[in-house]
């Protein structure tokens, strides 16, 4: 089995359930979108729910494993923040449109065991986040009334949210995205007397 092919199938359909949606995607129109038989997809890939399945497994593998690589750092928590971030948003831009397939769909529909390893990975990043979170709050690096866990879906949703509106052709590349977003971020979650947590070395547009 080709594993080029295997790959181009998977982008194929990162890129039409994107544009589409998985449910009115057919695998038929996968087996066109590469050249081939609807009958030979199949050997590849046993369903539909499985081709889903792989589009969004090695992104999501890929934005845990950084979130792990961060946390193994012990670097600054506003520093830790603020990576975490900017490789969330470079992940996207670089998985586009395989993540955005993953902020689109709900997965009640899928059967197992696929649906049960999604979430499993789902509820690994979000638990990861909190840990990150949970870190600064302890070393009076970020606010204490603050409930982490709301703080890490609202930092999660912004960044999810990219798929409403990021284009690769846009005006605003990853790193100014992330930029951006990670000193709203910081600025919300700064304890008084704290200072500025995980400055950026590099100036974001406009401000010199």
């Amino acid at each position: 089995m080709s594993r080029e092919r295997r790959q181009e199938i998977v982008a194929a359909a990162a890129r039409i359930f994107n544009e589409q949606g998985f449910h009115r995607t057919s695998m038929a129109d996968v087996a066109q979108a590469v050249g081939m038989l609807k009958g030979s997809l199949y050997y590849y890939f046993e369903s539909k729910d499985q081709l889903l399945f792989e589009v969004i497994q090695t992104p999501l593998q890929k934005l845990v494993g950084a979130l792990e690589a961060v946390l193994e750092q012990e670097v600054d928590p506003g520093t830790g923040v603020r990576e975490a971030i900017r490789r969330h948003i470079e992940s996207s831009a670089e998985y586009y449109p395989h993540l955005f397939v993953i902020a689109q769909e709900r997965f009640d529909f899928l059967g197992e065991p696929y649906r049960s390893r999604i979430m499993a990975l789902h509820r690994r990043y979000r638990a990861l986040w909190l840990q990150l979170l949970r870190r600064g709050a302890q070393a009076g690096r970020f606010r204490s009334d603050l409930d982490l866990s709301l703080v890490a879906f609202a930092i999660l949703g912004m960044c999810n949210w990219m798929y409403r509106w990021y284009r690769p052709e846009g005006r605003a590349s990853p790193r100014v995205i992330a930029e951006h977003f990670a000193e709203v971020v910081l600025s919300g979650l700064r304890a008084p007397g704290a200072g500025a947590p995980g400055a950026s070395q590099a100036s974001l547009p406009g401000s010199q």
